[in-house]
């Protein structure tokens, strides 16, 4: 919590014991009171955010209590302040929107975990109902905290996620609690075969539609289907599965003590299966289609982790293909939840398109997508060209701070320029520098050639295909 409230400020420290309190009061279990340490907590969090709190306010007095505590926590709660998504709908249906694209492509079957548990109320027969219960009410507790807070942004619902995560958990153990797996050797080549069959089966419809699986587009242009070889990837993929049910997996017959429950909970499950598949249907519609107006489908990923939903999407990138791909092959392994005597392996083969997203999310799409909105590739090509660290990388009208950490502060920085840059350059010109790179933003070259003044060579160094946003130029004063 400590370090949370370092990292977050307020949030850090106020979320959690509003889930633990709002748990301990809905089941009235008071004497849980006595084991939340509440003295230790104080101590161990005075003992490590008050340190620098102390020593900000000393260096810097008011306006640092100014910004940090009014500006910057009460007021992005009750003021909206510092906004990116002006105009958009930050009602109830926000953070929605975000959970769905967030837990994708286990969005379906994370919604039913917020209800499932519902069905485990009795400890007595259910001894981990508490802690589903304890799991919710967390989800209920930051869900409401930052939908009431006016100012939004993707990445604040992130608390969320964990417990509705573990309660999606909970959910996939009773899926898989009806069958019997594999053993050992068996149990691998199973595994092995469902996650082969999976990759399989996401690149073959892929290539149904124009893209590819690395999204690279080349000339502006998608890589055109290729229908035999996506027909063929599909068949073979259905093939392994079927291959590794029937050669390594074990009985999916079920079981259960009251028979008239457990099929009950067989159509429960089922309509579930059913009813994640079209909330999958409609998250990936919102990934791979834009709506005019809107912004790109595909960028709604990477804002995850961003705040600018302004940003353009690289004219040099499309995942739309693969994001059908991953679409259709997750709502398919919730489809087939609804057979009983196929549901372990369907959640097994969830699973391992869950596995194939994220490594394909991690090693593709944040590798393609990244040079765009930082500034790592740019700051490189400048350490690539300058021939002596007499070459400065000025920062023009620039105060995005990637320009600040890739040359570890070693940047002239202008937030804004005007007569103050010019006499600058012209101080620079006087002291002997002869070549100078700037990076700026590419609508911006205009003015800043302007505000230049005489040069000998002006050159982009960079292009956008390496960055969309920043450029980096050479100038020869």
């Amino acid at each position: 919590m400590a370090l949370s409230v370092m990292a977050k400020g307020a949030p850090g420290l106020v979320l959690p014991l509003f889930a633990a309190g709002l748990f301990i009061g809905a089941t009235k279990r008071w004497q849980e009171l006595t084991r939340l340490e509440l003295a230790g907590m104080a101590l161990i969090v005075a003992v490590v955010i008050l340190p620098w709190y102390v020593q900000m306010f000393m260096r810097h007095g008011q306006p640092f209590t100014d910004r940090l505590l009014f500006h910057d926590m009460y007021k992005r709660a009750f003021v909206h302040v510092h906004d990116t998504n002006t105009g958009d709908d930050v009602s109830f249906r926000y953070y929605i929107w975000q959970l769905g694209y967030g837990l994708f492509p286990w969005t379906g079957l994370a919604a039913g975990g917020l209800v499932w548990w519902l069905r485990g109320r009795d400890e007595s027969r259910d001894p981990q109902s508490g802690y589903a219960a304890f799991l919710a009410l967390w989800f209920v507790a930051a869900f409401s905290m930052f939908t009431i807070t006016l100012t939004k942004f993707h990445h604040y619902i992130f608390p969320a996620v964990p417990p509705m995560a573990m309660l999606t958990g909970i959910l996939l153990d009773r899926l898989l609690g009806g069958g019997s797996l594999p053993k050992g050797r068996l149990l691998a080549g199973y595994l092995a075969s469902l996650g082969a069959g999976a990759l399989l089966f996401v690149y073959g419809c892929t290539r149904f539609f124009p893209g590819s699986l690395f999204g690279q587009l080349i000339e502006g242009h998608a890589a055109a289907p290729r229908v035999a070889l996506a027909i063929t990837c599909v068949v073979l993929g259905i093939a392994l599965v079927a291959f590794g049910v029937r050669r390594f997996g074990g009985s999916d017959s079920g079981s259960g003590e009251d028979e008239p429950q457990q099929r009950y909970a067989s159509v429960m499950l089922g309509m579930l299966g059913l009813a994640s598949a079209v909330v999958l249907v409609l998250v990936g519609r919102d990934l791979f289609t834009t709506v005019r107006g809107d912004i790109e489908g595909q960028s709604r990923l990477v804002h995850l982790f961003s705040y600018n939903y302004r940003r353009p999407w690289p004219e040099s990138l499309s995942f739309n293909a693969v994001l059908i791909g991953f679409t259709i092959t997750s709502a398919a392994a919730c489809v087939l939840l609804v057979v009983r005597r196929w549901r372990t392996h369907a959640t097994l083969l969830l699973c391992a398109t869950g596995v194939v997203w994220a490594a394909w999310g991690v090693n593709v799409y944040q590798v393609k997508t990244a040079p765009h909105w930082g500034q790592r590739e740019t700051v490189l090509a400048y350490y690539a060209r300058r021939s002596s660290p007499k070459e400065p990388l000025v920062s023009y009208q620039m105060n995005w701070k990637g320009e600040n950490f890739y040359t570890s502060n070693r940047t002239p920085a202008f937030v804004s320029s005007g007569q103050r840059f010019k006499d600058w350059i012209e101080e620079q010109k006087k002291g002997g520098v002869r070549v100078m790179f700037f990076t700026t933003e590419h609508g911006r070259i205009g003015s800043l050639k302007s505000e230049i003044g005489q040069f000998k060579n002006f050159e982009v160094i960079t292009t956008p295909e390496v960055n969309n946003k920043f450029l980096v130029a050479r100038v020869e004063l």
